[in-house]
């Protein structure tokens, strides 16, 4: 009996540290959350590394390359039109529809929605 109760025992005392280990987990996990938002913070300003006087500001940098893109004409790029890869000719679809629909006893697609899927 003696012995049923030091079990119990030392299993109170294994759950009552894992608890506490849990807690300490959750703590940790969100300072490591918070500390990784100050550091990307930081970097941000620039407050990681000495900054280079010479180096010019941000502010100029981005007028100067205004300036320059302002100066060329550079249209914006599109995408090329996809080619429409057709597996047979668009009328040669349509009958083979009509065919379809008169065999089955149905009516055919309606010309407009057959255009969307036809490829």
């Amino acid at each position: 009996m003696q012995e049923q109760y030091e079990i119990v025992s030392r299993v109170e005392s294994l759950f009552a540290f894992t608890g506490r280990l849990e807690a300490w987990l959750a703590a940790t996990q969100t300072a490591a959350e918070q500390l990784t938002l100050a550091l990307l913070a930081k970097a941000f300003r620039g407050e990681l590394v000495q900054q280079d006087p010479a180096d010019e500001p941000a502010s100029e940098l981005l007028q100067r390359l205004t300036a320059s893109r302002a100066g060329t004409d550079n249209p914006k790029r599109s995408r090329p039109p996809t080619p429409t890869r057709l597996t047979r000719p668009f009328a040669a679809s349509l009958q083979t529809n009509r065919e379809a629909a008169r065999r089955l006893g149905c009516k055919p697609i309606p010309e407009r929605l057959a255009a969307r899927w036809h490829t």
